[in-house]
Formats: C-alpha cells, sequence, structure tokens
C-alpha cells in the first residue's frame, strides 16, 4: 500500500473509532474482544497518523501522534461519560496508550524503509 493514502486512512480511522464507541455494548456480545478491537483502532490510528505527518515532513511526528492520539481517546471517554449509554472501559484505556505508541514506531519503521 502506497504511503500517499496514510492521511485518508487516518481520519477513516478517527471514524471507526468514533462510531465504534458510540454505540451501546449488547448484552451478549463479549466484552474482551470489544475492548482489544476498540484499542486496535488506536494501534491503527498511530500507524497512520505518523505515515501522514511524516510525508509532509511535520516536526516531531511521533509527539504530534502521541498527544493528537491521547487526545482523541480522552475525547471519546469524555464523551461516554457525557452521553450515559456506553460504559467506561478501563481494559480499552489501558491497550489504547501503548497501541498509539506501538502504532506509531510501527509507521515511522514502514515509512523510513518503504522505497519512495
Amino acid at each position: 500500500m502506497k504511503r500517499t493514502f496514510s492521511g485518508a486512512l487516518m481520519m477513516a480511522t478517527i471514524f471507526f473509532i468514533v462510531l465504534q464507541s458510540s454505540v451501546p455494548p449488547q448484552p451478549e456480545e463479549n466484552e474482551l474482544l470489544r475492548s482489544i478491537t476498540g484499542a486496535g483502532f488506536f494501534l491503527l490510528f498511530g500507524y497512520f497518523s505518523v505515515m501522514w505527518l511524516m510525508r509532509r515532513d511535520t516536526p516531531r511526528p511521533l509527539t504530534m501522534t502521541w498527544i493528537t492520539g491521547g487526545l482523541l481517546l480522552v475525547g471519546i471517554e469524555i464523551a461516554k461519560v457525557v452521553q450515559g449509554v456506553v460504559p467506561f472501559d478501563p481494559l480499552m484505556v489501558a491497550l489504547a496508550v501503548p497501541g498509539i505508541v506501538g502504532g506509531s514506531y510501527l509507521g515511522r519503521l514502514v515509512f523510513e524503509n518503504t522505497p519512495t
């Protein structure tokens, strides 16, 4: 996949993060799988965000990705509390933080080793 689509894929990932976090869980739904899926979206966000920022020659793309990913995570959790329908998911939050960091390092690795 070419890295020119990283901006569009990052925006699509943000859309799916918001969409997935706004739907209340079903009683028969597997909570562990839901938490891991939610954290996986944050890993994808870190991956595509750092690739997009590096392609645009943004200074400190890793730091920018960590800050924006953290703000996205905090904003999503605040929206859940205000909405009152979707419960707080501590496992997803605990997995999302290293997901953002790991995804950003993976994105940088791929960006630096991809032939142009």
